[in-house]
């Protein structure tokens, strides 16, 4: 399976050449999670993007300050922030995954329409069998939904 490896390291350079300008790369798989697990922690954030809480909370700084999240304290424990992507922040990563899945149909554009339709069932029926039980448990890497 070198095909997976491969895979993951053309939507890493993919990503980091469609990810806006003014955020680093952190800052984008940080994003990218928060647009997808509306209302998570910051310490579920730091466990999810292998970082320590304070660089998710320097992170957030930024993030917050650019207008791409906000953190709300949790209404049913006060004792803890939730981190929510702005209007801007799921726009970004709307446009990010569109130009990224856009990309990767173009790099993948040599496949038959039978080759296609092959991949997309076999990644649909690996969907079915590794998805986690907890759907909201989500990866770090932008992808093309």
């Amino acid at each position: 399976m070198d095909v997976v490896p491969l895979l993951m390291t053309i939507i890493r350079e993919e990503a980091r050449l469609i990810r806006p300008a003014d955020l680093t790369h952190t800052q984008f798989r940080a994003l990218s999670v928060i647009d997808r697990r509306d209302g998570l922690s910051p310490s579920e954030l730091s466990e999810m993007l292998g970082l320590t809480l304070s660089s998710v909370s320097k992170l957030m700084e930024g993030l917050v300050a650019q207008g791409y999240v906000r953190q709300e304290v949790c209404p049913q424990d006060r004792r803890r922030a939730q981190l929510h992507c702005t209007p801007m922040g799921h726009s970004t990563m709307v446009q990010a995954r569109r130009a990224l899945a856009a990309r990767l149909a173009e790099r993948l554009s040599g496949l038959t329409p039978q080759a296609v339709g092959v991949v997309v069932a076999g990644l649909r029926h690996m969907q079915e069998i590794l998805a986690p039980a907890d759907p909201q448990t989500v990866s770090a890497t932008p992808d093309t939904d």
